[in-house]
């Protein structure tokens, strides 16, 4: 993640250093160069965060029940929401850069986006690892008697 997310304010200050008119790389090029390495990084978090998620979640209703679920929840969307920025800088804006061009302005506001969210993924893991996974919370709760469940027809009540 470090890898992926320092490497989106060198591109941003590269992009304004262009605008100055001042001289630096092609940043067709740059994000050309950069895009192996977001996607690398892209594919290691999925896999060690799918791994992560089946070994401290344990079941799909506690993404819903448990602070350490829904920061997930919370990461997850943020993360796919980037995966979405970054797949719009590699298909569309990329190709499309040129000096002076209209597309420089879009690829500055979505950079600053994409470190935004960037930022929102970085909190919910903060919560995640001040936060007893589900599995412990769940069964920490059920051993002291704080976890009530209940169900009228279709309805579930958990306390």
């Amino acid at each position: 993640m470090v890898l992926w997310l320092g490497g989106l304010p060198p591109l941003l200050l590269a992009l304004d250093r262009a605008r100055e008119g001042q001289e630096s790389p092609s940043l067709r090029s740059l994000v050309q160069r950069f895009t192996p390495v977001a996607m690398a990084c892209v594919l290691l978090i999925a896999i060690s965060g799918t791994a992560q998620a089946l070994v401290h979640i344990g079941s799909p209703d506690l993404l819903l029940t448990t602070t350490y679920g829904r920061a997930l929840l919370v990461k997850l969307s943020a993360f796919a929401a980037l995966i979405g920025l970054g797949a719009l800088h590699w298909l569309v804006v990329g190709p499309r850069l040129r000096p002076g061009g209209l597309w420089r302005r879009h690829v500055r506001s979505t950079l600053a986006a994409e470190i935004g969210l960037g930022l929102l993924v970085l909190a919910a893991a903060g919560v995640q690892l001040n936060t007893a996974p589900s599995r412990a919370a769940l069964a920490t709760q059920e051993q002291i008697g704080q976890r009530l469940e209940t169900q009228v027809d279709q309805v579930t009540l958990i306390l």
